[in-house]
């Protein structure tokens, strides 16, 4: 889960305030921990409120990009063909919990 808030400060009380809204509150049930970091320039035009999962960092770095374009990485992932295939036929979210880290010699 990850949120663009925008943070209300209490000088007087020396906290700050985040207002998430209502839809949001269910989110922070439980013992929730919050990591704050600066706003990034590629959020700076969004509204404030839930992320998109499909915001994947890795995927956009420009450090990675030859890395996924790589023939060798290609096939060892099974293929063009086989990514194709794979996504024309999923009709749900893929997301759970990521498979154990296996390791590609290029």
């Amino acid at each position: 889960m990850r949120m663009l808030l925008t943070p209300y400060l209490q000088r007087d009380l020396g906290v700050v305030l985040l207002r998430p809204g209502r839809e949001l509150l269910e989110h922070f049930s439980g013992r929730v921990r919050l990591l704050i970091s600066s706003e990034p320039k590629e959020l700076q035009d969004l509204p404030s409120g839930l992320l998109p999962m499909a915001n994947q960092h890795l995927a956009t770095d420009p450090r990675l990009s030859s890395f996924f374009r790589h023939s060798r990485v290609i096939y060892a992932a099974g293929g063009i063909n086989s990514l194709v295939s794979w996504m024309e036929r999923s009709t749900t979210c893929q997301w759970g919990d990521p498979p154990p880290i296996t390791t590609i010699r290029i």
